[in-house]
């Protein structure tokens, strides 16, 4: 989602080059998934932002490289003064009232027991704890010609999509509204500095419903034919941190 936003004053630097990220260089660069750290103003606001985050899939040998890399992108934005985080990320629908086009905001997630999240011994947290309830509500209730909800997200590593015929019917069975492939393991890490005064927003769009066949391609296609609305919602929000 926050791919669509173009800053005033943009510069953007390949994370590739930022010590800590050496092993991007040898990794296959999924379409849509830059892999930049963005600066500039949006709104009037000075933001950071992660024009592709790398995800926990990308690592198809689990050799640790990968994990240490999700959890390096989103400390260095909390050391670098981040206060007020937005997770977006394309997910897929597993109920009917939520449709191909919606945003859904997180309010909490439905997580497998085999979980690994890059954390440190003693790091105890909840990642849904990560949300912060009153922008939340500030974005449940920002006019835009989207159509927004909340709802409970699932979360599966990937890359492989969950299946039709009783994946999906599991997941919502465990009290889920959507699936996706990302997000908590940000929202597991901005729990560290909550402390510190980082608030969390998590947003999710809607790229497929529960039932269809669909690729990743066809999802990148659909979020990019409603990017300008996306991108609207995304700078009202911003305005108003």
């Amino acid at each position: 989602m926050g791919d669509a936003i173009h800053f005033n004053n943009e510069r953007a630097i390949s994370l590739a080059v930022i010590p800590g990220f050496e092993y991007l260089r040898e990794m296959n660069v999924v379409a849509g998934h830059d892999k930049q750290l963005v600066t500039g103003t949006l709104a009037g606001k000075q933001v950071l932002a992660l024009r592709g985050r790398i995800h926990l899939n990308e690592d198809p040998v689990q050799t640790g490289n990968v994990m240490n890399m999700v959890r390096l992108q989103a400390e260095m934005l909390f050391q670098m003064g981040v206060h007020k985080l937005i997770l977006t990320c394309a997910a897929g629908s597993l109920v009917l009232p939520v449709e191909v086009g919606q945003v859904v905001i997180v309010r909490n997630f439905v997580l497998p027991a085999s979980i690994v999240l890059p954390l440190w011994g003693g790091e105890f947290v909840m990642p849904e704890d990560a949300f912060t309830p009153e922008l939340a509500k500030m974005a449940r209730h920002e006019k835009t010609g989207l159509h927004v909800s909340y709802g409970s997200y699932a979360y599966v590593r990937g890359p492989g999509f969950e299946g039709r015929a009783r994946d999906k019917e599991n997941l919502r069975r465990a009290g889920a509204d959507i699936v996706g492939m990302s997000m908590v393991p940000s929202a597991a890490i901005a729990c560290l500095y909550r402390s510190d005064g980082v608030q969390t927003l998590g947003l999710a769009y809607i790229t497929n419903d529960a039932i269809e066949e669909h690729s990743h391609e066809e999802n990148r296609a659909r979020a990019l034919a409603d990017q300008e609305g996306l991108a609207e919602y995304l700078r009202s929000i911003v305005g108003k941190l």
